[in-house]
């Protein structure tokens, strides 16, 4: 899904794993329960009959993707699990930034 959002291209989903935290129903795409051809099929041609419906879901799947999906803010996301967990630990030392090059020495 993330990679469609990014591509700008229109989202069928089952509702299965992660799908529905990132597929909005009708927001950024359509989500059909797993094994369930017939409403796969609906949600396809309801993909291509509405084309008003569909470039809005596409934009907003875009933005959302763009805003919420991008590496520097799951990169920030991921940091701050890390420093929240270390305000707990013993020493208190700082958390190393993995985008620190290998080469450079890392100072805590």
């Amino acid at each position: 899904a993330p990679q469609a959002f990014a591509l700008k291209r229109p989202v069928v989903a089952t509702t299965i794993g992660g799908l529905p935290e990132l597929v909005r129903d009708g927001e950024t795409g359509l989500l059909v329960p797993p094994g369930n051809p017939e409403a796969l099929a609906d949600a396809i041609e309801r993909t291509w009959e509405d084309q008003g419906a569909t470039r809005a879901r596409i934009e907003r799947a875009y933005e959302f993707a763009i805003r919420e999906l991008n590496f520097d803010n799951k990169m920030e996301e991921t940091l701050n699990v890390y420093r929240n967990v270390n305000r707990g630990s013993k020493d208190n030392s700082t958390v190393d930034d993995p985008r620190t090059p290998i080469h450079e020495p890392r100072i805590k």
